[in-house]
C-alpha cells in the first residue's frame, strides 16, 4: 500500500511539473525597440490610473513593426495575441507611432471600438495634427477607459 502511494505521490509530482513546462513562465510580450516608448508611455498612464491588467497584458506575445496591408496603420490580433504596427506608421513619426499604439492596446485590453475617441479613430490624424492634440487624445482617451473600467 505504501509502494502504491509512493507511486501516486511521485506521478503527481511528475504530472504537475510536466504541466507547468507545458505551461511555461510567461514573460513580458517581445516589443520592437522602435515602439518601447510608446508602450512604456501607455502602460504608465494605465497604472497611474488603476485600470492596468498586467495578466491581460503579458498575454501579448509580440508588439512588432511588421507589414500589414496598405489600408493598415496597425492591426491587433487577439487570436494570435499580438500588436503588429505598420512600417509606414513609423515613418510617420513619433506622435503618428504613439497614436497607433495606444489605439491598438486599446482594441486588445479594453475592447474599445473605432470612434469611441479621437484615439480610437478609424485612421490616423496626420503627424502634425496628432502632435497638436496629443494632451486632448490622451486625456480623452483615459476619461473613456476609466470610466469603462468601472
Amino acid at each position: 500500500m505504501k509502494k502504491i502511494l509512493l507511486i501516486l505521490a511521485l506521478f503527481s509530482v511528475v504530472l504537475a511539473g510536466a504541466y507547468f513546462l507545458s505551461v511555461g513562465v510567461k514573460e513580458k510580450p517581445v516589443y520592437s525597440v522602435e515602439l518601447e516608448s510608446a508602450i512604456g508611455e501607455w502602460k504608465r498612464y494605465q497604472q497611474e490610473a488603476g485600470v492596468f491588467d498586467e495578466a491581460k497584458f503579458n498575454e501579448i506575445r509580440k508588439i512588432t513593426v511588421g507589414p500589414l496591408p496598405r489600408s493598415k496603420a496597425g492591426l491587433s490580433d487577439i487570436n494570435a495575441k499580438t500588436i503588429t504596427i505598420s512600417p509606414a506608421t513609423i515613418e510617420k513619426g513619433k506622435y503618428s507611432v504613439r497614436a497607433c499604439v495606444w489605439h491598438e492596446l486599446g482594441h486588445y485590453m479594453y475592447g474599445l471600438d473605432h470612434g469611441s475617441c479621437l484615439m480610437m479613430a478609424d485612421s490616423l490624424f496626420p503627424e502634425e495634427i496628432t502632435a497638436e492634440y496629443w494632451g486632448h487624445m490622451k486625456s480623452e482617451y483615459m476619461e473613456l477607459v476609466t470610466r469603462s473600467y468601472e
